[in-house]
């Protein structure tokens, strides 16, 4: 029995490391059919046979996300799976904790924080909008104040950000993100975009 053991992950392990995989760009979920097109049949079918459940739709994104992992496991520099580099992401975006991203990670749980800064200085740079204008569009700002409750008014930040709203969905073009390996500093992102600014004085009081 042990020996079987032993061949059935040689096997595995081979079929896995024989895949070929495009780690020049990021794809979108749909062009990968949510991660399920990037597993080998041979680690589909036993992870089939060994996890078990009523729901179907929750057995296979529970194999899904498991094959995943075994992947990048087996294959760490050729690999990028986008469900361990989307718990990644969130995780950066919802609680900014580089320790939680580096813990779940190391159990394989999760892509590792290096990934996660390439992911993200990718969006902000690529120049190509993911969105079509052509259709019926409405651009959405909101601003942001920090520190505004100070007696003389210096060292306070203002932020604007907004988004682009596209109607139909079936309109959007959805396409892969180009893969950037070189993260971008500070200084260059904050070149990517830059306001003139202007002072208004001895302003009128409105009646």
């Amino acid at each position: 029995m042990i020996w079987l053991l032993r061949s059935l992950g040689m096997i595995l392990g081979d079929d896995i490391r024989t895949q070929v995989y495009n780690c020049s760009e990021y794809p979108t979920m749909e062009e990968t059919n949510n991660g399920s097109s990037m597993i080998p049949d041979s680690l589909s079918l036993f992870l089939n046979g060994v996890v078990r459940s009523k729901a179907t739709q929750v057995n296979q994104r529970r194999c899904t996300s498991i094959a995943h992992a075994i992947i990048s496991a087996c294959r760490p520099r050729s690999f990028i799976s986008p469900i361990l580099l989307a718990i990644a992401v969130y995780i950066h975006q919802r609680y900014a904790s580089r320790e939680l991203i580096d813990i779940l990670s190391s159990l394989g749980f999760s892509d590792d924080y290096k990934e996660t800064q390439k992911m993200v200085s990718s969006l902000i740079t690529n120049s190509d909008p993911s969105y079509n204008l052509d259709k019926f569009s409405q651009f959405v700002f909101d601003n942001a104040d920090f520190n505004v409750a100070t007696l003389t008014g210096p060292n306070t930040f203002h932020a604007v950000g907004g988004i682009a709203c596209v109607t139909p969905h079936s309109d959007t073009k959805k396409q892969s993100l180009p893969r950037n390996m070189n993260i971008a500093s500070a200084e260059k992102l904050a070149n990517l975009v830059k306001f003139q600014s202007s002072h208004i004085r001895n302003h009128q009081k409105l009646a």
